[in-house]
């Protein structure tokens, strides 16, 4: 189903011969063997060039040097883009360079608004409370401290034009979905690392947010600097084709492993934004469900109290209890800061089938406890 090619020996590849394929080699040499006006959307991240260690690249270009052997990938990513197409570019606001810092956003900016792109807004991603880190500056001390950036730009830009030609049946964005992801604050965890040599993976959600706001099921997608696979991943997950790029075989045939054995497992990726909960049909939020769980807690705490002031059929205990037992297990998923692919797919159950059973009981008989 998944086609490799290896640029070594492969020059041109059809439109067809191009979906849901992966190609090896140096970015700006796979993206030749590409047709032009051939891809609808690109969301790539590309190294930050800040000496992190990739299996391939070396990552430490001068600052000058780094932007030129960026402009000569977004050249060729401009020629392989539909009109209307999509680039969107994940980047830092700024990379340290030489005890100082450069404005990596401002640069990408002038870069693409110098090759005729349109700017067409830009979201910020933030990661979050940092958990760990390795500079200070001068800790405790106003003379030289370092500020931490939690977040990254997420910047979106147009092919001249902003609109991308597209049938709306195959807009498969939902409302809550399209109205949670045109507010441009992106609270999305960072993914950690799939594979032990890859040191920035993306996560998911980021990819899925971008995907489903940018582009349409059937739009085929490229990432120019693949690494472990992600855009491709979400891409094959949410219907859409995908064309995978990196110049390590070590990473490529690892993301096509990770593709290939997911393809028939897509019930186990619950993409559901993290903010809401699916309760009987309703989406609620996960402030709402907490105090559910809050309550439900409660309701255990008072265990030897209950049949003062609760009344339940004898025959309803059981199912009362497994609402409880359900609660408790969610809270306790809930309070993990990393959940992994088991506890995603036990979530995804919780809060469809089990829970809307285990909502219909509480909102029964939670009023009996007032």
């Amino acid at each position: 189903m998944f086609k490799k090619y290896d640029t070594k020996n492969t020059k041109k590849i059809t439109k067809d011969e191009m979906k849901n394929s992966f190609i090896l080699g140096d970015r700006v040499d796979a993206l030749k063997t590409i047709p032009d006006e051939s891809i609808d959307i690109i969301f790539t991240s590309p190294p930050y060039n800040v000496k992190k260690t990739y299996d391939i690249n070396e990552d430490g270009l001068t600052y000058d040097e780094y932007l030129d052997w960026l402009y000569e990938t977004w050249e060729e990513c401009k020629r392989v883009l539909v009109d209307g197409g999509r680039f969107i570019l994940n980047i830092p606001m700024t990379i340290t360079y030489q005890k100082g810092y450069k404005h990596i956003t401002a640069d990408s900016v002038k870069q693409f608004e110098k090759l005729g792109f349109t700017l067409m807004g830009e979201a910020i991603w933030d990661k979050g409370n940092v958990t760990s880190r390795t500079a200070w500056g001068s800790f405790k001390s106003p003379s030289a401290p370092y500020l931490v950036q939690p977040y990254e730009m997420v910047l979106i830009f147009g092919k001249n034009g902003r609109k991308l030609k597209g049938d709306k049946e195959f807009a498969d964005i939902t409302k809550e979905e399209f109205i949670n992801y045109s507010y441009s604050m992106w609270k999305v965890r960072p993914e950690t690392a799939k594979h032990k040599d890859h040191p920035a993976p993306f996560p998911r959600e980021l990819v899925y947010r971008v995907l489903k706001f940018f582009s349409f099921e059937g739009n085929t997608v490229l990432d120019p600097f693949s690494g472990t696979g992600t855009t491709a991943q979400v891409a094959n997950l949410t219907n859409r084709n995908f064309v995978y790029i990196d110049n390590s075989e070590k990473y490529l045939n690892w993301a096509k492993e990770q593709i290939e054995n997911n393809v028939d497992n897509k019930e186990l990726i619950n993409f559901e934004p993290k903010g809401k909960i699916n309760i009987l049909g309703v989406k609620i939020s996960e402030k709402e469900f907490n105090k559910l769980v809050e309550q439900s807690n409660k309701l255990i705490k008072l265990n030897n109290k209950r049949a003062s002031f609760l009344t339940i059929d004898e025959d309803k205990k059981e199912e009362y209890k497994e609402l409880l037992n359900i609660t408790e297990k969610y809270n306790d998923i809930l309070l993990k800061k990393k959940i992994t692919l088991t506890e995603s797919a036990l979530l995804d159950d919780i809060c469809n089938e089990t829970s809307n059973k285990a909502a219909e009981l509480y909102l029964k008989y939670y009023k009996m406890t007032k």
